[in-house]
């Protein structure tokens, strides 16, 4: 959190007269009032708001409307009592002087538009709607194919498959030529251009019906199947307030959403509520987003053909919506809607809303403005419950920021108890109705060591003040007094600490956490200390160390404690030495000069390397068997055991200890290992792996060999031609050339035609594929037909370049073909390189140069009157 509001709000708590005001008389006003009042601690605070009529639940809610934590700020700005201010020697006035002026450079420099708005200055909002651009599904490809249709048009390039079967059998891929007709071979031209794709399908039907029998006979007795097998790319373009203006490739089935997302989405000043499509320099469609995006449903997209413009204008208006709504925003709104509009766009208002008062804040139009007044809003409080009741609009203006409030975090029918009881906390005044039920019920009794003279009861009167009735504990519990809540009552449990102070006795140190009790007359040290159970356990007496047991005690004439020393020993000086109040016994473990928790370590190959206990005359047998015995590949005849021994002189640290492993006492045959060596204290196990130990290499081969299969290497020699007789051998098909070895899911770029017969370079869970010469070739990029090829022994780059087209001249840049094994060579003047199965030719598209003309004269002339002015203001000031 911003330390600048959290300083701001403190004092905003203690006096919450200033808050109307702006930022900077606000910061002066502060760091006044941390030195003039000097509250440093959380009870200071507290009392400094109950002084200003301001209780506890109005100070969480005032800190809840500025996004403020009200326990964070006290924790983290105040100290928490007066004796820890005692010992905090930083000054936290200056503290807050030092922050708050950094605070302030930071937001000169941050420039925010309404430093007044602390609403603004927490949250910044979004823009609604344009995160569905963010994960774009084009942005790494070129266009997608989308499912076709029936209403699909067919166009010249596509591509179509007709097969009948049945009585006749007739199978054929043609494609619709430029002028839209599809060539039958051997039934003659069809014109497949313009019909949809289902009437393309059913003239067909009877176009080859006048030569197929069966086909449109009743019944039928042949069947007709029709698919399209590759579409014509659409080109559109896509203009406005988008990431990447122009032209764009779709899908013929593109629609206006595809054109956006290829676009790279919409801009945050483009508007989502008016997109614009023209075809033939003609408005054909507007087409509004916010439906799309908050139901999931877009009626009004169209199917766009070659040529459409795609225009995204301006946003209309700019409509802030903050606080209590399911997804605060800025927003934009067509004409004629209203605030209830807005609403349902932003999902609804939440349970915690506050409906009878929201806050407009409305820029004032320019025409209204007066010089006399320097404010340019205006707030504006509407209540939206009624309006919704009635049925009355509430208008929206371009600017207008509209915040919704939280409600109140106040209850009803509640009282409270805390202090001295078992479960302090809030609860239902139905169910506990009177004091007794409250303490006893509610609050689960009372802890010991509770104070009974005094018990308090804070109500709130008629007039809205907070009276005290105090009552005597034991009149409460004896039932000779009956005390009935009121709603919002507060009962407080005093202990006895809290009223008589010194009157108590302590005692803390090893196994006893600190505990403070009532003192008692004639309680002596030694009933003091064996009053806690743990003493007489033998294992807290293991650890104990009975040599030494502190009595602190006050000693009057100096104002400082002393320490009295006994021995545990010793009972009867126990039993001698009565407690005072106020004593303070402390314990303490032998941990102070001997370490009571000795581990010892293993590491290596064993199946749960870790640190272990040590346990009493352990041998390293037993270590290996609490790690959980040997891994397979672990060297079980000898271990390394290190063991710590400083030496400056030769700078050592461990001293290694080679040990042969006892197999006969590690399974239990034997009652000691033969070498009876004790682990000591920090000694670690390094267990190694046995030499030669290798994993077993597997390999997967497959595609042109005689037998696809896995293999696994006999030998660490093993090499590829190994790999590959064992397999059978390559088939008469085999193209080692296009072949590809996978590694991790990556094809490595490497030629297997290339490998010597014993060369090693394979690794485990390798996988080969031996290419067949039965492949096919693509051509992408800046030809004029990106097409697929049957591969042909003898072609080269430049012949399936031709066969697409050749080169788009204006458009073309270098080009390369990429191997299927990955690696790649290009393509050029004197370069014609060898094509395999399998091989995609790029030819890349040029990226276009950003004009330059003049921009040299408007930065020269943009730096020359920065370095002028800087001279003109040095002159003025040398001259004053």
């Amino acid at each position: 959190m911003n330390s600048f509001f959290v300083k701001i709000l403190i004092c905003l708590f203690c006096f919450h007269s200033i808050f109307s005001q702006s930022n900077e008389v606000l910061i002066n006003q502060a760091l006044q009032t941390a030195k003039s009042k000097n509250i440093r601690t959380q009870d200071q605070a507290v009392k400094a708001l109950e002084g200003l009529g301001l209780t506890e639940n109005q100070a969480r809610q005032l800190a809840r409307q500025r996004g403020i934590s009200y326990d964070d700020l006290l924790n983290q700005n105040f100290i928490e009592n007066e004796k820890l201010l005692k010992d905090n020697s930083k000054d936290p006035d200056n503290s807050i002087l030092e922050t708050l002026t950094d605070t302030i450079k930071d937001n000169q420099n941050n420039n925010f538009e309404n430093k007044n708005n602390f609403i603004s200055l927490i949250n910044q909002p979004k823009y609604f709607g344009y995160e569905i651009f963010k994960n774009n599904p084009y942005l790494e490809k070129e266009y997608l194919l989308g499912n076709i249709d029936e209403g699909y048009l067919i166009s010249p390039g596509d591509e179509i498959r007709i097969i009948v079967y049945g009585d006749n059998s007739f199978e054929q891929s043609v494609t619709v030529d430029r002028n839209g007709n599809i060539n039958v071979s051997g039934y003659g031209l069809f014109f497949a251009a313009g019909n949809t794709f289902k009437t393309l399908k059913s003239r067909l039907k009877i176009f080859l019906g006048k030569y197929l029998s069966g086909l449109v006979s009743v019944p039928q007795k042949a069947f007709m199947d029709v698919s399209l097998l590759q579409l014509k790319p659409t080109k559109v373009i896509v203009l406005g307030n988008v990431e990447s203006p122009g032209p764009q490739i779709l899908t013929s089935s593109g629609s206006v959403l595809g054109a956006l997302y290829s676009a790279g989405g919409i801009k945050n000043n483009g508007t989502l509520r008016e997109i614009r499509v023209f075809r033939n320099n003609k408005l054909l469609k507007e087409i509004d987003l916010y439906d799309y995006i908050t139901t999931g449903e877009l009626r009004d997209d169209i199917r766009l053909t070659n040529n459409d413009v795609v225009f995204v204008p301006n946003r209309k208006n700019y409509i802030e919506m903050r606080g209590e709504v399911k997804t605060p925003a800025i927003y934009e709104i067509s004409d004629n809607e209203n605030l209830f509009d807005l609403i349902k766009y932003s999902g609804g208002l939440l349970p915690t809303t506050q409906t009878s008062k929201v806050n407009i804040q409305r820029i004032i139009p320019s025409e209204k403005r007066s010089e006399n007044n320097i404010s340019d809003r205006e707030l504006i409080t509407v209540n939206y419950k009624n309006s919704l009741i009635k049925n009355e609009e509430i208008k929206i203006m371009d600017g207008d920021q509209i915040i919704f409030y939280r409600i109140l975090d106040l209850q009803t029918n509640q009282v409270t108890i805390s202090g001295h009881v078992y479960e302090p906390g809030t609860y239902s005044l139905e169910t506990y109705k009177t004091l007794k039920s409250l303490i006893f019920n509610a609050g689960k009794g009372l802890m010991p060591d509770a104070y009974f003279s005094k018990i308090d009861v804070y109500s709130i009167n008629n007039e809205g003040f907070e009276i005290l009735n105090s009552y005597n504990l034991i009149d409460i519990f004896e039932g000779s007094l009956d005390v009935d809540l009121l709603d919002g009552d507060r009962v407080v449990v005093y202990s006895s600490f809290q009223v008589e102070g010194d009157k108590m006795m302590t005692i803390s140190g090893f196994g006893i956490p600190e505990t403070t009790l009532e003192w008692k007359e004639n309680y002596s040290l030694y009933d003091f200390i064996f009053s806690f159970n743990e003493i007489n356990n033998p294992n807290f007496k293991t650890n104990f160390l009975e040599t030494r047991i502190d009595l602190k005690r006050l000693n009057v004439e100096s104002g400082d404690y002393k320490t009295i020393k006994f021995n545990f020993g010793k009972t009867k000086e126990l039993k001698n030495t009565f407690i005072l109040p106020g004593d303070r016994v402390l314990l303490f473990g032998k941990d102070v000069v001997e370490n009571i928790n000795k581990t010892v370590g293993i590491y290596g190959f064993v199946k749960n390397s870790s640190i272990y206990t040590l346990e009493e005359n352990m041998y390293p047998e037993d270590l290996i068997l609490i790690a959980g015995g040997f891994n397979i590949e672990a060297d079980q005849g000898e271990i390394i055991v290190n063991r710590v021994e400083i030496n400056p002189e030769e700078e050592r640290v461990v001293r290694k200890y080679n040990y042969s492993v006892d197999k006969k006492y590690l399974v239990g045959e034997s009652d000691a290992p033969t070498n009876k060596f004790i682990l000591e204290e920090n000694d670690i196990i390094v267990v190694r792996k046995e030499i030669g130990y290798q994993k077993p290499i597997n390999i997967k081969i497959g595609g042109e060999v005689k037998y696809e299969q896995n293999y696994i290497l006999e030998f660490k020699k093993s090499s590829f031609a190994d790999v590959i007789e064992y397999a059978g051998g390559l088939t008469k098909d085999a193209n080692l050339r296009a072949s590809t070895l996978t590694r991790d899911g990556n094809i490595m770029s490497v030629d297997l035609s290339k490998i010597r017969g014993n060369q090693q370079f394979l690794l485990d869970g390798d996988e080969i594929f031996i290419a067949s010469n039965n492949g096919n070739v693509r051509t992408l990029g800046a030809v004029e037909n990106e097409s697929n090829f049957i591969w042909k022994r003898g072609l080269k780059s430049k012949n399936y370049i031709k066969k697409s087209g050749g080169k788009i001249r204006k458009e073309s840049g270098k080009s390369y073909i990429l191997y299927p094994n990955g690696q790649t060579k290009s393509i050029g003047f004197f370069k014609n390189p060898t094509v395999l199965p399998n091989s995609t030719i790029v030819i890349n598209r040029k990226i276009k140069k950003e004009r330059t003309e003049g921009k040299f004269l408007n930065d020269f002339s943009s730096t020359f009157g920065i370095i002028a002015s800087a001279l003109t203001t040095i002159l003025l000031a040398s001259k004053l």
